[in-house]
Parts: structure tokens; C-alpha cells; sequence
């Protein structure tokens, strides 16, 4: 089982954002962009001072290994960064910074924040800025 949401980076995880995608095969990455590309990404605007959107398991039933073949990879071939982000966080005053792992793919990151793959029922994503 793999779990996260401490503040201490997970050993194995990359640091540099650009080479997650490297660590996939061809097939894996044409799986998850064809899952990423057919979905409904809803725009999180309860959250409108961290803009991203989101998309939930049981809106797919049928793409059920999509999402979890992003869910994956967003645990075992991700990079960590601060979430909320510096700039985010200037904007709140009781938000909590934590260690979040993030995936690449065409210009936007996508998330979890659930702390096993078993247990995650949202992906979050945000285009690079």
C-alpha cells in the first residue's frame, strides 16, 4: 500500500517535474492522456483562490482503469511540491502547507489528495503555469 500526506518527502519520487514521464512506456502515457481527454474536468469553484478543476470516479464508470492508471502514476511516478502553493497560501490565513504529489502530462498537473491509491475517488488537475 502506498500512502502519503505527510510533510516528509516519499523516498522514490522524483524532484524533477519534466522526467515523470520518462519512467512510463508509450503505451501507459497514450492510456492515460486517451483517459484524461475523455472525461469531464469540472472547475473546482469553491476553491477559486488555487484555480484547477477535478474529476471523480463514479462520474466513469466505464474508465475505471483509466483513472486508476493515472492514479498511479501520479503515486509512483510523481514529483512533490508545497500545496497550497507560496503565492497560493499569501491569499489564505489559515491553510496549511503540505507535501503533494504532482504528475505531468500536456501542460497540466494532476493530484490526489487521498493518501492511498485504494482510496482515491478524485484527481485534481491545473494547467502549468
Amino acid at each position: 500500500m502506498v500512502s502519503r500526506g505527510d510533510s516528509s518527502p516519499r523516498a522514490g519520487i522524483s524532484h524533477a517535474p519534466d522526467n515523470n514521464m520518462k519512467k512510463l512506456s508509450d503505451r501507459d502515457m497514450s492510456e492515460i492522456r486517451a483517459f484524461i481527454g475523455s472525461v469531464e474536468w469540472r472547475f473546482a469553484k469553491t476553491m477559486a483562490w488555487c484555480p484547477h478543476f477535478y474529476n471523480v470516479l463514479h462520474w466513469n464508470p466505464g474508465k475505471r482503469g483509466g483513472f486508476f492508471k493515472l492514479v498511479s502514476a501520479i503515486f509512483n511516478h510523481g514529483y512533490e511540491e508545497e500545496w497550497p502553493t507560496p503565492a497560493e497560501r499569501k491569499r489564505l490565513s489559515s491553510h496549511r502547507k503540505r507535501i503533494v504529489t504532482y504528475f505531468n502530462v500536456d501542460g497540466y498537473k494532476y493530484w490526489v489528495m487521498d493518501p492511498t491509491i485504494e482510496e482515491t475517488d478524485l484527481i485534481n488537475r491545473a494547467k502549468i503555469s
